[in-house]
C-alpha cells in the first residue's frame, strides 16, 4: 500500500483547524478526512517549529502608516502650507508687537501733552499700517483665513 501525499493547502487547513479552541486531532482528522495519526504528527511538528510572527506591533503599524502618509504629495503640500502659515503668523506677531509699542508711545505722548511727538508717532503708526498691508498683500494673508493667524488678533473682522 502506497503512502498518501497531501497538498500544502490541506496541511495548512489542518493546522488552522487544530488551533481552534476545543479542537482535538481526532475531530480535525474527521473534518479533513485525513488519518488522526497524520494530523497529530503535523500538529506536533507545527508546535516544535519556531513560528514566524507576521503580525507587527501596533506601534510599528502606526510608524509605518505615518511614514507612508508623510511621503504622499498631499502631505508634502500640507507641510509647505503649515510652514507658510507659521511664517504668516510670525509676521503678524511682529506687526502686533510693533503696533503695540507705537500705540504705547503715542499714549505717553498724549499724557505728556507733547503734540509734536503725538504727530510723529501717529505718522509712524500710519506708515507701519501701510507697510503691514503691503506685506499682507505680498504674502496673501486674508482676514480670518487661519485660526493660528486669528490668535495674533491683527486680522479680526468686525
Amino acid at each position: 500500500m502506497g503512502r498518501t501525499t497531501y497538498t500544502p493547502q490541506q496541511r495548512q487547513q489542518v493546522l488552522i483547524l487544530g488551533k481552534e479552541p476545543g479542537a482535538t486531532a481526532a475531530s480535525v482528522a474527521r473534518q479533513a478526512g485525513i488519518p488522526a495519526r497524520t494530523v497529530r504528527e503535523w500538529l506536533a511538528n507545527a508546535a516544535k517549529e519556531p513560528q514566524t510572527d507576521n503580525v507587527t506591533s501596533l506601534m510599528e503599524q502606526r510608524e509605518r502608516a505615518q511614514q507612508l502618509l508623510s511621503e504622499t504629495p498631499s502631505a508634502k503640500i500640507r507641510q509647505l502650507r503649515n510652514h507658510f502659515t507659521a511664517q504668516q503668523f510670525d509676521l503678524l506677531q511682529r506687526h502686533a508687537s510693533d503696533l503695540t509699542a507705537l500705540r504705547a508711545r503715542q499714549l505717553k505722548a498724549v499724557i505728556d501733552n507733547d503734540p509734536q511727538m503725538t504727530r510723529a508717532v501717529a505718522s509712524a503708526i500710519l506708515a507701519l499700517l501701510k507697510a503691514q498691508e503691503a506685506e499682507r498683500l505680498m504674502y496673501d494673508i486674508k482676514p480670518g483665513t487661519s485660526s493660528g493667524i486669528m490668535r495674533g488678533g491683527m486680522n479680526r473682522q468686525k
